[in-house]
């Protein structure tokens, strides 16, 4: 009986020797400093910069710089919450499964496209008692904004028409009581607003503004313009009584 419990003892402590061999082999070719990354799978610590560099056959798959960076060069599947409080930049696609909340700004360089997607999202405004001149470029806090303009003549100005701008669109509301407030786009001398709102069709002359009339004016009127890149402002929705004039 003695015999065959050390014979069994001896085939355990023999087995767990092997199984550590193997833990101590795996943990040694996952493990390495620079500047020699072997062409292997493995953690690659590099002690000039500081940083730490995931190998996949021999090729960088995530790096974490000595400041924190992440850098992550192939797949990422994330399976619980993940915060970015830094620059996150995309060079492929972005599949999201599941809800996602952006808190932050979403800047998308190249095509995108979203299924079934339920967005709620708040746009940027202002409001103006006073003349106001709209700045459109890419990026610009009014492009795609709201004005909300409840004095009479404060005229909104529109920048001039640029590739910059191209597709900026800009919403004018009238917010003072009825009949109490003339409010206005006014493009640049070299620049025509085009299109139709209810009964009246812009006449596409240069530096004629579109202007909300007092007279007949309702609170909430509104006109929504947008810029083509080269030849004008044009008009793609609106609501209430507008005229050319020149301001």
């Amino acid at each position: 009986m003695k015999k065959a419990a050390l014979t069994t003892l001896g085939v355990f402590l023999a087995a767990v020797v092997c199984i550590g061999m193997l833990f101590a082999t795996n943990v040694v070719d996952a493990a390495y400093v620079t500047p020699d990354p072997a062409q292997r799978d493995g953690f690659n610590v590099n002690t000039s910069d500081g940083s730490l560099v995931v190998l996949r056959a021999g090729t960088k798959v995530l790096t974490i710089s000595s400041s924190g960076d992440l850098t992550i060069t192939d797949d990422l599947t994330v399976t619980d919450d993940l915060a970015v409080t830094g620059l996150a930049t995309i060079g492929e696609t972005l599949a999201v499964t599941g809800n996602s909340t952006l808190t932050g700004t979403l800047d998308v360089n190249g095509a995108s496209t979203a299924l079934g997607l339920a967005t709620t999202f708040m746009r940027t405004a202002t409001t103006q008692t006073a003349a106001y001149t709209v700045t459109c470029d890419t990026g610009a806090e009014d492009a795609g904004g709201i004005i909300f303009d409840l004095t009479d003549n404060a005229v909104i100005t529109l920048p001039a028409v640029a590739a910059a701008n191209l597709g900026c669109c800009v919403t004018l509301i009238n917010t003072a009581a009825d009949d109490a407030a003339k409010v206005a786009f006014s493009p640049q001398p070299a620049d025509a607003v085009y299109g139709t709102v209810a009964a009246f069709s812009a006449n596409g002359t240069d530096a004629h503004a579109i202007s909300n009339t007092k007279s007949g004016a309702n609170k909430g009127d509104y006109l929504n313009i947008c810029s083509d890149g080269s030849t004008g402002w044009f008009i793609v929705g609106g609501v209430g009584v507008w005229g050319n004039e020149i301001l």
